[in-house]
């Protein structure tokens, strides 16, 4: 039977397998995560550094998923939201992820970003960062904004944008773009 919800506090360290919960899941504490989290349109929180020890998907309907701190783990992460996901600080820095995936519906924030495989984002991405793979595919099915100066490299994968690419200030974000031997695809108008 689903918990209400799960609290951890900050300091301490919480090592989660499995969470089902009808309301919010807050980790206060670094997390070692080796299973899947799902709440019932409940925000999941992550105050501070998440370690990933399996693949693991979070699904939070239309609540809201944030990574407050960095994320780690050489395994696929998939967030299911129709609401915000929000990465404040770098994903696979250390310890690149093999995959990140993101559903359609909601939006997401995301800065600096390293997988050894794909990353395929479905949702609205407003951007400000360098997203590398190393040979993985690197996919935007909805709309791009930038924040800041962005890169993405992907060591011969393909990368593709299928919405509009923006800035946020006429003139003052850079996009640089370099697959490789991959393909390099904008389906959009950009910076319109």
């Amino acid at each position: 039977t689903a918990l209400a919800s799960l609290t951890t506090n900050a300091g301490g360290n919480a090592i989660i397998e499995n969470v089902n919960t009808t309301g919010s899941q807050n980790y206060g504490s670094v997390t070692n995560v080796g299973g899947n989290l799902a709440t019932v349109d409940s925000n999941v929180q992550f105050d501070e550094a998440v370690t990933l020890a399996n693949d693991v998907t979070i699904s939070a309907g239309t609540g809201s998923v944030t990574f407050a701190d960095t994320v780690n783990g050489a395994f696929d992460l998939t967030v299911l939201s129709t609401g915000a996901t929000t990465f404040n600080a770098a994903v696979g820095a250390t310890n690149a992820l093999d995959s990140l995936t993101t559903n359609a519906g909601g939006t997401l924030q995301v800065g600096d970003v390293t997988t050894t495989g794909a990353q395929r984002y479905f949702d609205a991405v407003t951007l400000g960062g360098e997203l590398a793979t190393a040979g993985g595919e690197i996919s935007f099915n909805e709309s791009v904004r930038l924040i800041d100066h962005s890169s993405l490299s992907s060591n011969g994968g393909h990368i593709s944008f299928h919405g509009p690419v923006d800035g946020s200030t006429a003139g003052s974000e850079n996009l640089t773009v370099s697959a490789g031997t991959g393909n390099m695809t904008f389906v959009a108008a950009s910076g319109q």
